[in-house]
């Protein structure tokens, strides 16, 4: 296997932010999955620019947190989990395409909202591109919501370049919203 595989709960960095506080980043373990719930359920009640709109039940983040394991554990998949104090400050990761497109991935983070504007985004993602870049990948895609200007914001100065819109791909309230695709040549 050509891929550098994680371990679960394997400490990848440190992270003091802007603020002063320090974070450890590390492989996501089972043993998570309470607090994965806490921080997706919150992001659903803040209407955060993500996917997801509902609530998740505890049997539905098993399965997330067991996918992103096994992912990890195969080499499909690289997570990293940003904590802060027992809690989930941020979750990220990097899934690796298959067929002809494996040597590209696609980025997904969410940042809780006490941990957002002090470099955590930045600095989670500079990792996972790090270690996409050393296990092989030569390009990562992202989509993002236009009402994010935070997080094109951050795309941008990461090196990411728009390359199209999704016209009103997202519901929010009762506005539909763009969806940008950006993309990073590694």
């Amino acid at each position: 296997n050509i891929y550098d595989l994680m371990e679960p709960g394997e400490l990848i960095d440190e992270f003091v932010a802007k603020d002063g506080r320090r974070f450890t980043l590390r492989a996501p373990e089972i043993s998570d999955t309470k607090e994965y719930l806490s921080f997706i359920n919150a992001l659903v009640e803040e209407d955060a620019p993500i996917m997801l709109n509902l609530k998740q039940d505890y049997m539905s983040e098993v399965a997330y947190v067991e996918s992103k394991i096994r992912n990890m554990l195969n080499g499909s998949e690289i997570p990293v989990v940003a904590t802060f104090g027992g809690r989930i400050a941020g979750d990220a990761s990097i899934l690796r395409k298959i067929g002809r497109e494996r040597d590209n991935g696609i980025l997904g983070i969410a940042i809780a909202k006490d941990f957002r504007n002090i470099g955590l985004g930045g600095k989670m993602i500079g990792l996972l591109l790090e270690i996409a870049k050393k296990n092989r990948m030569r390009m990562v895609e992202l989509a993002v919501y236009a009402n994010n200007p935070g997080a094109i914001h951050l795309y941008k100065k990461l090196g990411f370049a728009e390359i199209g819109k999704l016209p009103k791909a997202g519901l929010f309230g009762s506005n539909y919203v763009d969806e940008i695709l950006m993309v990073k040549e590694l």
